[in-house]
This record gives structure tokens, sequence and C-alpha cells, in this order.
């Protein structure tokens, strides 16, 4: 068995991921990423399925993540689900999200899938805009994409 790593697994994305995996029966181990594996909604995550192991971790350091995860399981982390909280938070999103896409590739890691925002259609990749956390996204993705490169990571 496979395993992914969702991170803000207890939010709206992540746990509707999670909730959307485990309704379709997906073979993979769900590895969810919360600040506090201890709070009810994490442990209302964890009664939905036997899958589903909780990883305690904070984005500021994905190499605890990672650790962490592996703890949990003994199958490879085939995949990561990038979700940061930007608006209305004291965390720098862009350095969390180079930092783990970054140890995902250290990790091995096959598929990373990054959720960012649309800034234009067809010209999105090429349209930074200004507004800053869209900017901030929009170079997270352009560090995904530069450093997979040629790295087996899709």
């Amino acid at each position: 068995m496979n395993a992914v790593l969702i991170t803000g697994a207890t939010g709206k994305q992540g746990g509707s991921l999670i909730r959307t995996l485990i309704s379709r029966k997906s073979p993979l181990e769900i590895l969810a990423v919360t600040r506090d594996p201890s709070s009810a909604s994490a442990q209302r995550l964890k009664q939905l399925s036997s899958n589903i192991k909780l990883v305690e971790g904070n984005l500021d350091n994905p190499a605890d993540i990672f650790r962490n995860a592996r703890a949990q399981t003994s199958s490879p982390i085939w995949g990561v689900f990038s979700v940061q909280v930007a608006i209305g938070s004291n965390v720098d999103e862009e350095v969390q999200g180079k930092k783990l896409v970054d140890e995902a590739l250290k990790q091995n890691v096959k598929y990373f899938v990054y959720s960012s925002v649309d800034r234009g259609g067809e010209r999105s990749w090429d349209n930074p805009t200004d507004v800053p956390h869209f900017l901030r996204k929009h170079h997270i993705e352009h560090h995904l994409v530069d450093k997979a490169r040629g790295s087996g990571m899709d």
C-alpha cells in the first residue's frame, strides 16, 4: 500500500480530500497532518477509516512532519497534498510551501499536488499578480516545477 501525506487535514481542503478518498475506497494509507492529533477535529477525522493515521506536524518544519509520518507507516510516502494557511495568519506561506517541496523531494515522493489559485486562466503561469497572497502561491508553484524537473517527481 502507498501512503499520501495530506496537510490541512482538519481544514476544508485537506479534510475534503480525505473524505473523498475514503468515500471512493481508495487503497491509499492517509497520513493526515495536524498540529494537534488530540484535538476533537483530528479525532473525528481518524474515526472515518482505519486507513487514516494522524501525523503531528507544523509546516514550519517539514523534516519533522516526514519523520513523524514515517513513524506511523511502513508504506512508502507516494504523494503529498499541500495547502498552507495564509490570509490572517502570522505564517510565511511561501517559506512553508517551498520547504515542504524541498523535503518531499529529499524523501523521494513521487507526486506532489499543490493547492494554489488561478491568476488569469491560460496566462496564470506567467501572471504573478499584485495580490500578495496570490504572488506567494505563484512563487511556490514555480519553485515546485523548477525543483521537480528531472527529479522523478510528477
